[in-house]
């Protein structure tokens, strides 16, 4: 997250000094209007661009993180049926143990 703040300060001061540079330029009011406006897309641009590399790799990790917990899952349940089957036919065995005792 640090990386991401840096960044964000970095890109605000360029688009500052970049902005203060034009506004002092010696052009006339159409043109630095217009190089401010294009400074500006060019900035949005490409903190849209962080923006969306950020996004897809918070998604991947979400989607990454969402499949192991279903294969932890998934070999949870195996174990536990693999377990609870060995218990039933213990049970069983012992069942019949004790009513071929009793007979």
């Amino acid at each position: 997250m640090r990386f991401d703040r840096a960044f964000l300060g970095i890109v605000a001061g360029v688009a500052t000094g970049a902005l203060l540079g034009i506004l002092f330029a010696p052009d006339e009011g159409k043109k630095t209007r217009k190089k401010i406006m294009d400074k500006g897309n060019d900035y949005s641009d490409a903190v849209m661009n962080k923006f969306q590399d950020l996004m897809n790799v918070i998604t991947n990790k979400y989607e990454s993180t969402v499949d192991d917990a279903e294969e932890i899952v998934a070999k949870g349940k195996s174990k536990f049926e693999e377990v609870k089957n060995k218990y039933e036919n213990k049970y069983d065995e012992a069942k019949k143990d004790l009513k071929n005792m009793t007979a």
